[in-house]
């Protein structure tokens, strides 16, 4: 009889486990406005100032499919452009490339650099997968794999757009309504490729343990401390890009010329207030000159104030 008594007990003890753990990990209730976010964001294609949630941000089958939280990320204009005003960013891709370069170039995956905020560019420092290209006080540091193990640890992604959707853009152009509560930035992009580091776990322990090492040798030189210092893992390249940053509420219309009509001594897309119909002034907008891919956003890791490593 103790023992069928015991039994009992252990069920009623369990059952009340099973109630508790419910209640707990009860799906919270969410609006439409969160659900349509979620519902970009598992597409890939919601803005980078999406709402801070814990859900899946990409569509890829590679490593980038984790779910991360991720807040809205504000970048700062550098002097010059816009009067140096920090914006929400906002552009079509993946949101964890939430790091733009207002002056594009070429970066590779494992450079080791930091953001200049008075030209908006990046400064690569060395390139983790090789660093005696670098100071030659980073012969003491190992090498991340060694150079030909990118080829392997890399993947890359290439939107496509149907033809359709192009012969509309050049015909109508593109419609963009920036009526935000806070100055937004956009980013658009044509013959787009997404290279990213595929496996992480090994450049993550590589970067905590060596960057005090590097703090030391860059730190002082460049005036950066080690919440500066960003290590690629992912970038967007694009031969055609055009950046438009407005801190006031308008519609925005994107003129774009056909690709097989483009020539280098004209702009391939145009910014137009819809409002007075006339161009962005040069000092809120630019559009790619150079026949090249550049690196456009990228994302990387990063210390925060905390001690953390973060994205």
């Amino acid at each position: 009889m103790q023992a069928t008594d015991s039994f009992y007990q252990d069920v009623r003890a369990l059952s009340a486990l099973l109630r508790e753990y419910n209640e707990t990990h009860r799906p919270k209730a969410i609006t439409p406005e969160e659900a349509a976010a979620n519902l970009r964001a598992w597409h890939g294609r919601t803005s980078i100032s999406a709402p801070q949630d814990w859900f899946n941000i990409s569509n890829s089958k590679t490593d980038m499919n984790r779910s991360l939280g991720l807040g809205p990320a504000i970048v700062r204009a550098p002097l010059g452009f816009s009067q140096g005003a920090e914006f929400c960013l906002r552009h079509e891709h993946n949101y964890r490339y939430r790091t733009l370069l207002w002056e594009p170039r070429s970066v590779n995956l494992g450079d080791v650099g930091y953001m200049d905020h008075r030209t908006g560019s990046f400064v690569t420092l060395f390139n983790a997968f090789d660093p005696s290209l670098g100071n030659s006080k980073l012969q003491s540091i190992p090498v991340l794999f060694g150079p030909r193990a990118l080829v392997s640890l890399q993947s890359v992604e290439r939107p496509r757009r149907s033809f359709l959707d192009k012969l509309n853009w050049a015909r109508r152009g593109r419609h963009f309504d920036l009526r935000r509560d806070s100055p937004e930035v956009l980013v658009v992009t044509e013959d787009t490729s997404l290279r990213f580091l595929n496996k992480t776990g090994y450049a993550t322990r590589w970067f905590e343990r060596y960057i005090e090492d590097i703090l030391a040798i860059y730190g002082q030189q460049h005036g950066i401390s080690r919440e500066d210092f960003i290590f690629v893992l992912g970038c967007l390249d694009a031969r055609y890009w055009a950046i438009c940053a407005r801190n006031t509420t308008s519609s925005v219309r994107m003129r774009s010329t056909p690709s097989f009509s483009r020539t280098p001594s004209k702009d391939w897309a145009v910014f137009v207030d819809e409002a007075t119909s006339t161009p962005l002034p040069a000092d809120s907008s630019r559009v790619s000159s150079h026949k090249d891919p550049q690196t456009v956003l990228l994302y990387g890791m990063h210390f925060s104030p905390s001690g953390g490593l973060t994205v």
